[in-house]
């Protein structure tokens, strides 16, 4: 099925149109980004779910408008459209949504420092004085369980304030290290390699569109196909509708006449046969 150039031109500022909306869609992702904010990896779920949603309105309006045919144009139109509005109206609402945010969370700022915050500092002086309480009734209680474990020892033999003592008794009283200090080496952090998850997302999606692209072709020659089908099919149905008036009316001398002369050329003989050659 053919479409004339002032359709084809309708149908491309329709796609830029459509562009722009899906501009308006991306403008609610990067707002909703903006009201709270996200890790990379869910950033480039909503991405994704953002390709996903564009190539099945493309998909949707090529159905609509073009029955199925792939038209570079209209993707071409709606990347206009969608630029077109990043760089005028986006720019403006997302300036506006930072302010209007920005606004916001000084309001809660405030409130928090008002109301709540004597609150949090309150309970956490709590806790620390309570963690503290408790720390001193754990250690009451470990000393005490060292002296309820305490027996007599054979006494030892005291020498210009030295202590001698058998090989292999433990000292009387050991000396408390303050403890082994252990080299923690910081692990570097692991850089987040969102651009290969970018590329490998971009790249199903590019898989996606093709595919897209690749079923719409064969829904197109297969809809030509049964237009041609159809069209067959009509044509034999009047050769057939054609036959059956011959066979009802075989009998019929006039008819037969009628197509002896105009379509076999027949004339009686002694009949003179008249042609008009001026063509009027």
């Amino acid at each position: 099925m053919g479409f004339t150039v002032s359709f084809q031109t309708w149908v491309f500022l329709g796609s830029i149109a459509v562009g722009a909306l899906l501009g308006v869609v991306y403008d609610l992702f990067r707002i909703s980004r903006i009201a709270l904010p996200l890790p990379a990896v869910f950033i480039l779920l909503e991405d994704f779910c953002f390709f996903l949603f564009c190539a099945v309105i493309t998909f949707g309006y090529m159905m609509n408008t073009l029955e199925g045919q792939v038209r570079m144009f209209i993707v071409v139109g709606e990347l206009i459209g969608f630029v077109l509005y990043y760089l005028t109206v986006g720019s403006l609402v997302m300036k506006l949504a930072q302010v209007i945010f920005g606004f916001l969370y000084g309001i809660l700022r405030r409130l928090y420092r008002i109301f709540l915050r004597p609150v949090v500092l309150l309970v956490r002086k709590a806790v620390r004085y309570f963690q503290k309480q408790l720390s001193k009734a754990k250690a009451a209680c470990k000393k005490q369980g060292r002296n309820a474990k305490f027996r007599l020892k054979r006494q030892q033999v005291l020498l210009y304030n030295l202590i001698k003592k058998k090989p292999g008794t433990p000292s009387a009283s050991p000396q408390k290290t303050k403890g082994k200090e252990r080299s923690k080496m910081k692990r570097p952090r692991r850089t987040r390699k969102s651009l290969l998850m970018r590329i490998c997302v971009f790249g199903f999606a590019g898989y996606l569109a093709v595919t897209l692209i690749h079923l719409q072709v064969e829904i197109a020659q297969r809809q030509k196909e049964l237009e041609e089908i159809k069209q067959q099919c009509e044509e034999q149905r009047i050769e057939n509708k054609e036959l059956e008036r011959v066979l009802m009316l075989g009998s019929d001398e006039k008819y037969i006449e009628r197509i002896a002369r105009e379509k076999l050329g027949f004339a009686y003989p002694d009949e003179r046969v008249l042609i008009d050659v001026s063509g009027s």
